[in-house]
């Protein structure tokens, strides 16, 4: 094999062009670019193809199979940001606020439909996606920009309850509960990519049956905490897990510390979160908070106390911070709290939603 060393390549007048094409180390050197609103599909991208995306101003690289976000969350998450978008058994509503801050919480804008009392959320550092109850739709929003939802697509069998998780790139829910298509608690999980309004794609099943869970993860895994059922006990310790690149059934990932369901998880880019939430086990509500290592399987451990026991609340995080939104302590509740991720300890009060809210769901990301 010859080798030939070359110190300089230059033309002063125009680009240099090598019109028969290029290798290093013998593999074709390809630089694709395109800028588009939906995420290009031809020509069939390949590693260091750069997409623009236009309708969100994100710039994506295509890596390991599949487009990665550069450069767009300054906390250092791609699923997160200090802006918080929170709904909830109010009705329709959306609220928001930033979780670095004390002010209470603003009007965002309305989801498109009748009802989001159970829904879910992914996200991605500038797009928000939300499922809506008593529908197979989801809605979307930018996170930068206050308004009303816009339709994204249909899910598969579900409709509420499911336990989302993302890496910035893909939005992935497990389990839930279907009342329209089938009717009962599912362990399938199915995938969106959020960039991309579209319906829903299958991805596996859950190593459990049930819903009202939580998820959480980083850029590689996402995690399903606990789970709610019709079977005695209702409630479950169980975490799994799945690779949200890589479509497959999820694989047991160790235990929560309790029985849990209706609960609320985030997290960084190393670290994940849950709030207990219902233990029907003891019969009772929980302020636990446990959490993991996402990149090691093993049982949660302790993290701290909620300010006080509640479920049904909702989890977000800006990669420093996880904030807990609304609940119900036997009554619904207002009250958005706070944890750092990387210091174990307490959790501490914030601010105020609109309204007491129950049932909710959050995601975050960077509000310009």
């Amino acid at each position: 094999m010859s080798t030939i060393k070359v110190d300089t390549i230059r033309n002063y007048d125009s680009a240099v062009d090598f019109s028969q094409g290029f290798k290093l180390g013998g593999a074709d050197v390809v630089q694709n670019y395109t800028e588009s609103a939906d995420m290009p599909e031809t020509p069939t991208p390949v590693n260091g193809d750069y997409w623009w995306d236009t309708a969100n101003e994100v710039l994506y690289r295509y890596m390991d199979g599949g487009f990665r976000a550069l450069g767009v969350a300054a906390s250092g998450i791609a699923w997160g940001g200090n802006r918080a978008l929170v709904t909830g058994n109010q009705g329709v509503h959306i609220d928001y606020f930033d979780m670095t801050g004390t002010s209470n919480a603003a009007d965002f804008g309305d989801l498109s439909g009748a009802y989001n009392s159970n829904d879910r959320g992914v996200s991605n550092s500038s797009r928000a996606i939300f499922t809506r109850q008593v529908s197979t739709s989801m809605d979307y929003v930018a996170i930068a920009t206050p308004g009303n939802g816009t339709d994204f697509g249909d899910l598969i069998d579900t409709d509420r309850g499911q336990a989302p998780c993302s890496d910035g790139t893909y939005g992935v829910m497990g389990g839930g509960y279907g009342a329209i298509i089938t009717a009962g608690y599912k362990n399938s999980i199915f995938y969106v990519t959020i960039a991309t309004p579209s319906n829903a794609t299958d991805f596996g099943d859950r190593t459990i049956t049930g819903g009202y869970a939580s998820g959480a993860g980083n850029a590689t895994r996402g995690l399903f905490f606990g789970v709610f059922t019709n079977s005695s006990p209702q409630t479950s310790n169980v975490i799994d897990y799945v690779t949200i690149a890589s479509p497959g059934n999820a694989t047991d990932f160790g235990d929560l510390s309790y029985s849990s369901g209706f609960n609320a998880a985030a997290s960084d880019a190393t670290r994940a979160v849950c709030a207990t939430g219902t233990d029907s086990v003891a019969s009772t509500n929980r302020n636990n908070i446990d959490y993991v290592t996402v990149a090691t399987t093993g049982n949660a451990t302790d993290f701290g106390d909620l300010t006080v026991a509640k479920d049904d609340s909702s989890a977000c995080g800006n990669g420093t911070r996880v904030v807990f939104n609304g609940g119900n302590t036997g009554s619904n509740v207002n009250t958005v709290e706070y944890i750092t991720v990387q210091t174990t300890g307490n959790a501490t009060d914030l601010l105020d939603l609109t309204a007491a809210s129950s049932r909710t769901t959050s995601c975050a990301g960077n509000a310009s």
